[in-house]
């Protein structure tokens, strides 16, 4: 055993002053060391009383009741109690107050010495560092997003919840892991960048890299990530990573680079000129159609860089209500001009919507232009035309109106007067030149009809231009002599042949010649030439009248356009003529042009068509029958006044004439009079004139009987089904007499 402490040893007198000191032996250092120990030392026998402590054990142990001879605390009795028990040191720690201490229980013999160690600064540090530790690895495993720790080998030493994920790994099984076994490819690109980090020790910030996911097959992951270096305990080197998975965001930043790329491709190749404005206005983008309209760039363009290309009439009121539509928000239109690359100004129909957020806050504008320049003409022509239809009634009813006065005062006269008196011969020219000029009118609307219709059918020949363009001008020679306007023709020597149809030609050269008479004042002259140029025949009418506004020489030949002269309304007309004669020679494959010097300079128009090549002249052909010879006509018509007079008019002709107001009526009488002829109406009461037609042409005994359609249907379909019923002729109300003698042999 080791020798006691003097405090428990007897106490001996005192040595002498005069007794010289000696040094002290190993035993009485080593009995006084416990006494000068700063730490506290302990005894503790058997009975698990304490047989010694020191100063300090006394002081420190005060609390738990530590005194010489008294018996051993609970915290010291049991360790003691068990290291007498199997004769084992053990090491335990004891709290006194704030302090902890570290305490050596040694056995010997049957006493235990315990031997205190103030452990206190220790245990705090111990503590705040495992705090620490706890502190880290909380943070490390909340982390939002990837956040590692790597030792220079580049194993895991620690990490964030989510990285072990990526390889189907427990967070706690991926310490100690290395980054060369789990991910070798990312290494094979990204490992120098990673040496450069730990040799450097400056860091790499936002890199963006990708890898597979074990856990999602075939997928590549995105990540944007820093690396930077962290010193690890022993100073060895580590390596930081920090940062975010950004898949789903470059899934969606692509899908809005395709969904603008989708919107741009759109946005270009729509018709309209489209564009995009900020929550003031500011336009900040166009699409490819406004720059290639008006030859512009972007640097010029945006803001409100777009008042450069508008119309310097309209810009001020386009500005001003497109900035009040921004201010309150409301959806924006306008109609305006924008000026082309050509410089040429088109109009635009323009429609800017708001683009509200969620809080319903205008974030931009999106705006269209839409080219409506064709549309405003095609309106504007439909006004000019619907201006001309209600010029043209008005003409037209002035038209039909004047005519009438005069053969019903005709009529009246013919019934009042002698038939052989002056006034009655008179009456009778007025009424025949009235019904004339009415038939005229009848025959330009349905020609205007039929040419707009493509109806019209050409009767060619091929003739001599000269003699029928001087005919035309002999029928209208009178005209001119009354108005005292000279007409004069210039004709060459040799002929001027084309494949014509001489009538239509002829009704050409009239309407030229007509609204030549009525343009030219008296005392004017109108001079006629006719020339072959270049294989192609020229007819050449000039006037010296009032002449043509430059603005209306566009629109003269238009149906129904007249020009707003007072000569033009005291002559007369429809407006129909020159639009007929166009169209008559483009029948013909021909054109017709004006020319004017301007007002009171007269004008000149011009037809020109092609000439035949090596045709002979048509051969004249005439009629040989004897147009006086009497026939038997059955008239089948319920226009009773109609019927009446064309009866009258045949039986003035010589013929025998009987009458019948209905189908029915009129193949019961041409079974009973077996007539030469029936001129028979195809609108009938009960029977239409088909059946009419085809129920005679059944009967074996009027085969040889002519049959004429005579109706106020004349278009070319409906003489064809007239020659499909059995009618021989037809003739369109009012037939001319000359046609009806013709048609009768």
């Amino acid at each position: 055993m080791p020798p006691r402490p003097a405090a428990l040893l007897p106490q001996h007198a005192s040595k002498t002053a005069a007794t010289p000191a000696r040094p002290e032996s190993r035993a009485e250092l080593l009995a006084r060391f416990p006494e000068e120990n700063p730490d506290p030392v302990l005894r503790v026998s058997a009975e698990l009383r304490i047989v010694y402590a020191n100063p300090a054990a006394a002081e420190v142990f005060r609390g738990l009741g530590v005194r010489a001879h008294g018996p051993a605390p609970a915290a010291l009795a049991d360790p003691a109690r068990a290291a007498l028990a199997d004769g084992a040191r053990r090491r335990v720690e004891l709290a006194c107050g704030e302090a902890v201490f570290e305490v050596s229980v040694v056995p010997v013999g049957r006493e235990v010495n315990l031997y205190a160690h103030d452990v206190t600064a220790r245990k705090r540090a111990e503590d705040a560092l495992r705090a620490s530790e706890a502190a880290l690895d909380a943070f490390f495993a909340c982390s939002p997003g990837i956040l590692n720790l790597l030792d220079e080998e580049l194993r895991y030493v620690k990490t964030d919840a989510t990285t072990p994920t990526y390889f189907g790994l427990a967070r706690e099984t991926l310490a100690g892991r290395s980054a060369r076994e789990l991910v070798p490819e990312f290494l094979e690109r990204f490992g120098p960048m990673i040496a450069r980090v730990l040799e450097t020790g400056e860091p790499t910030r936002n890199v963006e890299v990708h890898g597979p996911v074990r856990t999602r097959p075939g997928e590549i992951a995105y990540w944007r990530a820093s690396y930077f270096p962290v010193p690890l305990p022993g100073g060895r080197r580590g390596l930081g990573v920090m940062g975010v998975e950004i898949t789903d965001l470059r899934k969606a930043d692509q899908a809005l680079r395709e969904s603008a790329e989708r919107f741009e491709t759109l946005a270009d190749n729509i018709a309209q000129l489209a564009w995009m404005a900020d929550e003031q206005g500011s336009v900040f983008w166009y699409n490819r159609r406004w720059f290639e309209y008006t030859g512009t760039t972007l640097q010029e363009m945006q803001g409100w860089g777009w008042r450069g290309v508008h119309h310097p009439d309209h810009v001020g009121r386009v500005v001003a209500e497109f900035d009040r539509c921004v201010r309150t928000g409301e959806a924006w239109e306008d109609t305006f001009p924008l000026r082309g690359r050509d410089g040429a100004y088109r109009w635009f129909l323009s429609r800017a919507l708001p683009i509200r957020d969620p809080s319903g806050r205008v974030v931009r504008w999106f705006g269209t232009n839409t080219d409506v320049t064709v549309q405003r003409e095609a309106e504007q022509a439909l006004r000019d035309a619907d201006q001309r239809k209600n010029d043209f009634l008005a003409v037209l009813s002035h038209e039909l109106r004047g005519p009438i006065a005069p053969i019903r005062n005709g009529i009246y006269l013919l019934d009042k007067l002698p038939a052989d008196s002056v006034q009655a011969a008179r009456a009778r020219q007025v009424i025949a030149r009235q019904t004339e000029h009415l038939a005229r009118l009848v025959d330009d609307l349905l020609d205007a009809t039929r040419i707009s219709r493509g109806k019209v059918q050409l009767q060619r020949e091929v003739v001599d231009l000269r003699d029928l363009v001087r005919r035309a001008c002999d029928d209208h020679r009178s005209g001119f002599e009354q108005a005292r306007i000279e007409l004069s023709l210039h004709f060459p020597a040799a002929p001027v042949r084309a494949d014509v149809d001489p009538t239509r030609i002829a009704q050409v050269v009239g309407n030229l010649l007509g609204n030549a008479l009525k343009f030219t004042p008296a005392g004017g002259a109108v001079t006629v030439r006719l020339r072959a140029v270049n294989g192609r025949a020229e007819l050449r009418v000039h006037d010296t009248g009032v002449g043509i506004d430059r603005d209306q020489l566009g629109r003269m030949f238009e149906p129904f356009a007249q020009e707003e002269r007072n000569l033009a309304r005291s002559r007369g007309g429809l407006g129909l003529g020159l639009a007929l004669s166009r169209g008559l020679a483009q029948l013909h494959g021909g054109t017709i042009t004006a020319r004017s010097d301007g007002p009171g300079k007269g004008a000149e128009f011009v037809m020109s068509l092609s000439l035949a090549v090596g045709t002979p002249e048509a051969a004249s052909t005439g009629w040989t029958a004897d147009a006086r010879a009497r026939r038997r006509v059955l008239l089948v018509d319920d226009n009773a006044d109609a019927a009446r007079m064309l009866a009258d008019v045949l039986e003035l002709l010589g013929h025998e004439v009987s009458v019948a107001a209905d189908g029915t009526t009129g193949i019961a009488l041409a079974r009973e009079l077996r007539p030469d002829v029936v001129i028979c109406d195809l609108g009938l009461p009960d029977v239409d004139g088909y059946e009419v037609a085809r129920t005679l042409r059944s009967d074996e005994a009027l085969r040889s009987t002519r049959l004429i359609a005579l109706s106020g249907y004349g278009q070319p379909e409906d003489k064809q089904r007239a020659r499909e019923a059995g009618f021989e002729a037809h003739l369109t109300r009012p037939a001319p007499l000359d046609a009806l003698a013709a048609a009768l042999r």
